[in-house]
């Protein structure tokens, strides 16, 4: 059975998924009621960032898998979803990583053939992997898209130990072909 709830309403709680709507124009469903967090940035006097970002963990056959979709709409300028901005990206994921205690990156990117999206929006596939404060092995999947008509990043990450990391790419899977986008 799934819930659903809007941003801008109380949240309601049934048994297995949520279903998120209007994260920047974008359904997605997670197997638990996500945390929510939304930021407006001001970069410069005429350019500013709206943040929103879902967090949901849940415990798959005894694993924790960590749930993460945001997105990012840049007001004032444009995005571009070159090499050198997906960088950035990656770059800060990998700061707020070390922030929590990560260490020992490394940083792959991957093909489209490592992934089911058969969107029509221009993306980016990253795999991250580090070990936690207490040097177990982690991986997080992220995939970046940009929607350059609404000037927006999707960012959507799995996160949970290496050693699952068929489980983590299933979730993965999930989250990613439940994302739904307007304009995809």
């Amino acid at each position: 059975m799934k819930y659903k709830f809007l941003i801008l309403t109380p949240i309601l709680f049934s048994s297995f998924y949520t279903s998120a709507k209007d994260l920047c124009g974008v359904g997605v469903e997670f197997k638990n009621s996500p945390r929510v967090a939304r930021n407006t940035h001001s970069l410069s006097e005429s350019i500013s960032l709206f943040t929103k970002q879902y967090k949901a963990r849940a415990v798959i056959k005894g694993e924790t898998v960590v749930y993460s979709v945001n997105c990012q709409t840049l007001n004032g300028a444009d995005y571009t979803g070159n090499a050198e901005e997906v960088a950035g990206y990656v770059q800060s994921s990998l700061s707020q990583l070390k922030q929590k205690g990560f260490k020992d990156f490394s940083v792959e990117k991957l093909e489209a053939t490592n992934l089911s999206y058969q969107g029509k929006l221009p993306f980016h596939f990253y795999k991250i992997k580090a070990l936690n404060q207490d040097l177990q092995p982690f991986e997080y999947l992220n995939l970046y898209l940009f929607d350059k008509q609404l000037n927006t990043i999707y960012i959507t990450s799995v996160a949970g130990l290496q050693s699952t990391s068929d489980l983590n790419l299933k979730e993965f899977e999930f989250t990613i072909n439940s994302l739904k986008i307007q304009n995809n």
